[in-house]
């Protein structure tokens, strides 16, 4: 591949959040008297917008916002941010794309300024050009238009010389609706089933994988 800007995820891709994403999730469900379905079912809000996730695992309408604003609030001011890992074999990742030169920079769902926060947390600030994220107040919701953001940020247009690797469906239909391939962790929260329907250009198995597809 000859991609010179690689687009990362973040939860799921480059961090292993679930047991703070998950552990606040559940209050902010119990806060608001809703059903806390079996964790194969929570999981798979990790990852696209709430406002997607959510309401695919049972929450009411006339809960949805409470749930999330709870969630919000717990999850920065109660710990749940910094509750977080990076995978095995991400910093190396990181460390051999950009010395072979390629720009590295994050397009996540998380709010754009949490994200910072757990970039920084984890030790990777150096690594990434920018960091783009969600903003409602922006309009800035699904994946396509934080992808746009990144581009934006980045000064760059989409095109082949940009490549974005994410564990969910949303990355890869995100990253397709601007005419960018792929490259999907099977490491993530996303599942075999779901990589298949949403055809990414490729997948990898481990950090080492993305290098090699990157690199050659």
């Amino acid at each position: 591949m000859t991609q010179t800007h690689v687009l990362f995820d973040l939860d799921g891709t480059l961090s292993h959040s679930e047991p703070g994403i998950l552990g606040k999730l559940v209050e902010a469900l119990h806060a608001n008297d809703v059903p806390v379905p079996p964790v194969a079912v929570l999981r798979t809000v990790i990852g696209p917008p709430f406002a997607v996730g959510l309401p695919a695992i049972g929450v009411p309408a006339d809960r949805l916002d409470r749930v999330i604003d709870h969630y919000r609030r717990e999850y920065t001011d109660g710990g749940g941010l910094f509750d977080t890992t990076c995978y095995e074999g991400v910093g190396e990742m990181l460390d051999r794309l950009a010395a072979a030169g390629k720009v590295l920079a994050v397009a996540t769902s998380k709010p754009e300024d949490s994200a910072a926060m757990v970039v920084e947390h984890l030790g990777l600030t150096d690594h990434f050009a920018v960091v783009a994220g969600a903003d409602t107040g922006a309009g800035r919701t699904d994946k396509a238009s934080v992808i746009a953001r990144a581009l934006e940020l980045l000064g760059i247009e989409p095109g082949p010389r940009v490549v974005m690797v994410g564990d969910r469906v949303h990355d890869i239909d995100g990253a397709r609706h601007h005419g960018i391939d792929t490259i999907a962790v099977a490491w993530g929260y996303g599942t075999p089933d779901e990589h298949a329907a949403a055809a990414p250009f490729a997948v990898a198995d481990t950090p080492k994988d993305v290098v090699e597809l990157l690199l050659g």
